[in-house]
């Protein structure tokens, strides 16, 4: 992630700027949210930035005062792969020295202006030390890149670091402590040619990097802060803090609320207001091409509350050409049903399946089996008279935006046969939306390796019906060994990709952190690649 560490840059029209302008995206890596602290005369600045318009200059102002330009132009193919079509693509970085030997030894300002092609502007502001007598002192100068500064890790038994460090005498040691208790020796010596730049008359400067793994064995659950003891070989030191968080139910490697730390305040800022709804819902009614999905909801053993959650975030589309198609099994609860059959007479887009449609979800299947869906959802689909069909199981949510958005782009694409969206999860004991999935573009030899198009995948009616439906014996991966046959079935496959989150499904933290999937669900996707 290129953005990682970096502050992002926050676009404004300038006053220049034409009527049509584009925003301006990037990240300023250095320096960092920690100001860096300059030992001689250039301070470095680097980063990437991107827009439709092409980038016309970066600038420099210290103090307030232009410093000059910095090169823009720099190789970052890893930005250039994260945001396709810039006319910029690769040499999108920005990498400059900017003078300082004038200043007075302290803390300065320093604001880099971004100026795009169309006049559009971006600025962002950090700050940096002068320190002139760093190298006759023999100080020693670091910075912790992981964890990012500023943010609380949430950990199981182990935390990794890394980050860089010099020293006018060279590094000896680098400690970690937690607690004032010495865990781990951290390795010094990796390859960091930017600090290189930044410390050029340091020795091994261009080596100064830092990585390692501490371990936490024996720690309680709870807050605790990681102490970096950074030792020159004149033996002066200095300290990094850190502060991180054990939580002992986490697993090593997996899915669990708080492995996105920043997610509630980025969800925050990206959640659809009532205009940007409202606008939506004007755009869908002027579409020359209008689109009904058919969302499949095969109710199995969900309760009432998960089935009422779901059908409030389709009531609430601002598209209102949908149509939801409800099949209860045998074994759904008498409360479900009852609120499916109280939903259908209430609204004429929600239907439901007959009592033998239900009575033939779960025949033939062993009753230790999990549930298989695939009765059930073949029930529904035979309620289905949309354009697009899609499952929504008992508890999965939808953005209000969400069939407004796919009925855009199959306007625009008429011929698309797929369409899958970003997604993230929500807790239904919590209320916790968390582990947002941003999805790659389209790579059969990725979905071949994981169902990555994930769980709200609409497809073309008609091409169901082709194919016949969902398959039996294929226990939670039913969507997925449709996907892989309607994929394989057209030529060639017409798939969009909405790269926005619009469904949230359902995810019990606890159940997915304690149980590998059954091993049921690993021969069931094995067999759909297979076959």
């Amino acid at each position: 992630d290129p953005t990682a560490g970096a502050a992002a840059l926050v676009g404004r029209a300038a006053t220049v700027a034409e009527p049509t302008t584009f925003p301006i995206i990037g990240s300023v890596e250095r320096p960092s949210r920690v100001p860096e602290v300059v030992a001689e005369d250039v301070l470095v600045v680097s980063g990437w930035v991107l827009s439709r318009a092409g980038i016309f200059r970066v600038e420099a102002l210290v103090d307030g005062e232009v410093r000059g330009e910095v090169e823009y132009g720099v190789q970052r193919a890893d930005a250039a792969a994260l945001y396709p079509g810039f006319p910029d693509g690769e040499l999108c970085g920005f990498f400059g020295a900017v003078p300082v030997s004038d200043l007075d030894d302290g803390d300065h300002a320093l604001l880099l202006r971004v100026t795009a092609k169309d006049g559009r502007q971006a600025e962002i502001g950090t700050r940096f030390e002068i320190d002139s007598t760093a190298r006759a002192r023999g100080r020693v100068i670091g910075r912790l890149d992981r964890p990012l500064p500023g943010t609380r890790s949430v950990v199981r038994d182990r935390l990794i670091v890394a980050g860089w460090a010099v020293s006018p005498d060279g590094i000896r040691r680098i400690e970690a402590l937690v607690g004032g208790e010495p865990r781990a020796l951290v390795a010094h010596g990796a390859l960091r040619p930017d600090v290189g730049v930044s410390y050029p008359s340091y020795p091994d400067a261009s080596h100064s990097g830092f990585t390692g793994v501490v371990p936490l064995a024996g720690l309680p659950d709870g807050d605790h802060t990681l102490t970096l003891q950074i030792t020159s070989r004149g033996d002066l030191s200095a300290e990094i803090e850190v502060p991180f968080t054990i939580d002992s139910s986490s697993p090593l490697l997996g899915e669990v609320p708080h492995i996105n730390v920043e997610y509630p305040a980025w969800l925050a800022k990206h959640e659809p207001t009532a205009e940007t709804i409202a606008a939506a819902r004007d755009e869908t009614a002027a579409l020359p091409l209008r689109t009904t999905t058919s969302l499949l909801g095969p109710l199995g053993r969900a309760d009432a509350a998960a089935l009422a959650a779901s059908v409030a975030s389709v009531r609430a589309q601002a598209s209102p050409d949908w149509q939801l198609c409800l099949a209860p099994s045998p074994d759904t609860p008498a409360e479900t049903r009852d609120l499916a059959e109280r939903l259908a007479a209430e609204d004429a887009r929600i239907v439901l399946a007959s009592a033998a449609a239900a009575a033939a979800a779960d025949e033939g299947l062993p009753a230790a089996a999990p549930t298989d869906l695939a009765p059930a959802a073949n029930a529904a689909f035979a309620l289905a008279s949309g354009d697009l069909v899609a499952l929504l199981p008992p508890g999965d949510l939808l953005s209000p935006l969400a069939l407004a958005e796919v009925a855009k782009l199959v306007a625009a694409a008429p011929e698309t046969d797929l369409v899958y969206v970003d997604e993230d999860k929500i807790d239904p004991a919590a209320g916790l939306r968390w582990d947002p999935f941003f999805k790659p573009d389209w790579s059969p030899d990725l979905l071949l390796s994981t169902p990555y198009l994930g769980g709200f995948v609409l497809l073309r009616r008609a091409l169901v019906e082709r194919l016949g439906g969902f398959r039996a014996g294929f226990p939670e991966r039913e969507l997925y060994d449709l996907v892989l046959r309607a994929t394989d079935a057209a030529e060639p496959p017409r798939i969009g990709h909405l790269p926005r989150l619009l469904a949230s499904r359902r995810g019990d933290a606890a159940r997915l952190a304690d149980a590998p999937p059954p091993p049921a669900v690993a021969v069931a996707q094995r067999r759909a690649v297979a076959e």
